[in-house]
């Protein structure tokens, strides 16, 4: 977790050192145009960029930080300057793909931290419980029954918390918005609800009636030069991502 944050001589942030500080697991910046808060998105996606600030991490351990800003829009989903015609419904849709997709990589992270966690504690307790039938020491078999119940904990944790759920519900929410945003550039005037999903209605439907609120009458009008961004933006991209997981398989 981030402890604070100390920013210099970065667009509205002059001289000396100014320090944001107190940090919570959950905090909330607010303030008016210009008064810094894009800049200090900027400076937690990417620290090593601004040479006079720096990320203070609780005991020293930094994370991976996952943020959604102006910036990340502008990467992933702002057309290139060739394509024009994109409107707010449009951009509508690529925000709410954006926080989707965030919030599955996140609850990824989660599931993939307990999973490790659990197989250590359980291998350990294994390890632990045959020592003890070699050595016959008594802390031997307290270790094991202590790290046998931190991974049933664990398990427990993951179970309660819907780790595994939570994961692919986001991922097929993102998935299913990712296809929308694309297919309302291209024109199409379709809902991926009527493709998506049809088979999981009971346990999914808001996953469905999520990506339903998006969808748009009257799409923009499909050119030319909407298509070859698709191709690039989407298409290939998803080329280059199957390509490589066929490769990990092998």
């Amino acid at each position: 977790m981030i402890e604070s944050i100390q920013i210099q001589n970065e667009a509205s942030y002059g001289s000396p050192c100014e320090t944001l500080s107190g940090l919570l697991k959950f905090n909330f910046i607010y303030g008016s145009n210009g008064s810094g808060k894009t800049t200090i998105s900027r400076i937690i996606a990417d620290e090593s960029i601004f040479s006079d600030c720096r990320l203070v991490w609780r005991g020293g351990i930094s994370l991976e930080p996952l943020v959604y800003n102006r910036d990340f829009v502008e990467k992933n989903f702002n057309p290139s300057s060739e394509l024009k015609g994109l409107d707010s419904k449009a951009q509508r849709i690529a925000d709410l793909f954006a926080v989707s997709d965030a919030m599955s990589i996140s609850a990824q992270k989660h599931r993939h931290r307990n999973f490790i966690g659990l197989v250590i504690f359980a291998l350990s307790a294994v390890v632990s419980q045959q020592s003890y039938g070699f050595f016959l020491q008594w802390p031997l078999l307290i270790a094991s029954l202590g790290l046998g119940g931190l991974s049933f904990g664990l398990y427990q944790h993951s179970q309660y918390h819907r780790l595994e759920e939570k994961y692919l519900d986001f991922r097929a929410l993102a998935e299913g918005l990712r296809v929308q945003f694309f297919w309302y550039v291209a024109g199409v005037n379709l809902s991926t609800t009527d493709f998506f999903l049809r088979d999981q209605r009971d346990e999914l439907e808001w996953i469905r009636q999520a990506i339903a609120q998006t969808h748009l009458q009257m799409p923009i009008e499909s050119r030319k030069e909407a298509h070859e961004w698709i191709i690039e933006r989407w298409i290939r991209d998803q080329r280059f991502i199957l390509l490589a997981t066929m490769l990990k398989a092998v």
